[in-house]
């Protein structure tokens, strides 16, 4: 339960924020995602090529959704109802869920509230309990208080951290020519290692603000909850980190880094880093010259 609550959160601080990708990145990632939608329909692929099956049914006005169990479930994630930032424009709610039915990785029913009518759709989310990896939406129509038509659906399927290492991984430096820099690595254990830098400091010592972000494929964006502020030693114009600035330092900073949409090719992207510990305004990085 802790971890589902968390999830929450994080998604209701993001939603004022999320970001949109551009063009280019969209098309892209569409690209991959039917080739991976492709390549799982290969048997000879294994179970590391699987896409989650679904299935659903509809009676008495009670819409039951159901994903089977996957061999090659990442250890740690579980499927869940997402509530998103709809609020009271949702149409239907919960009665049940859970993960604990023998063969699938998921079921949950639902009716919709009294005396509405409309169209909505369900998002069932993969997560870690923190970013969102994948989801599938259920689109349903309601008439009077009562389910009455799944009309259809789709699938967001995941972008491998492999798959956005090309285009993220490296160094980046601040639009404004600010001094402020960007490191990026992927982390061995999911995510990338960011480091954000200035050229301040004082008696030879500054600031690093470390973290380790995730995609999350809703808000469209890598987010972390884990920032933390630590001491380094400039030494001939270089800033090294203290060993208490390891990459598995956590903080209580929060923020996110997303495509800037205005960029109109890999070659020209952007990225937009928002974190209110770090900085007031948001800050354009570019890549480092």
């Amino acid at each position: 339960m802790k971890a589902k609550r968390c999830f929450c959160l994080i998604s209701a601080a993001l939603a004022a924020h999320m970001m949109i990708m551009p063009v280019w990145a969209e098309e892209a990632q569409a690209a991959a995602t039917e080739a991976a939608a492709e390549a799982a329909t290969e048997a000879d692929l294994g179970e590391a090529a699987k896409v989650w099956e679904s299935s659903s049914d509809l009676e008495n006005g009670i819409f039951t959704v159901y994903i089977k169990s996957n061999a090659g479930e990442k250890e740690g994630c579980f499927w869940t109802l997402y509530s998103g930032d709809k609020g009271d424009a949702t149409l239907y709610e919960l009665l049940t869920q859970s993960t604990d039915e023998e063969g699938l990785a998921y079921v949950g029913s639902f009716r919709a509230m009294e005396g509405e009518s409309g169209e909505d759709y369900i998002r069932i989310v993969h997560t870690n309990g923190f970013s969102v990896d994948e989801y599938m939406d259920f689109n349903i129509r309601i008439e009077d208080g009562e389910i009455t038509e799944h009309t259809g659906g789709s699938h967001a399927l995941p972008t491998t951290d492999q798959e956005f290492a090309s285009v993220l991984s490296g160094d980046w430096e601040a639009e404004d020519g600010s001094n402020v820099f960007l490191s990026l690595s992927l982390n061995p254990a999911g995510g990338f290692d960011g480091v954000v830098s200035d050229a301040g400091g004082r008696d030879g010592m500054t600031e690093l603000y470390s973290f380790r972000a995730e995609y999350d494929v809703i808000a469209e964006a890598f987010i972390y909850q884990n920032g933390a502020f630590t001491a380094a030693k400039i030494t001939d114009g270089s800033e090294t980190e203290s060993e208490d600035a390891a990459g598995d330092t956590e903080g209580a900073g929060n923020g996110l880094i997303a495509f800037d949409p205005a960029s109109e090719s890999p070659e020209d992207l952007k990225l937009i880093f928002h974190d209110l510990a770090y900085a007031e305004e948001d800050i354009i990085f570019v890549r480092a010259k």
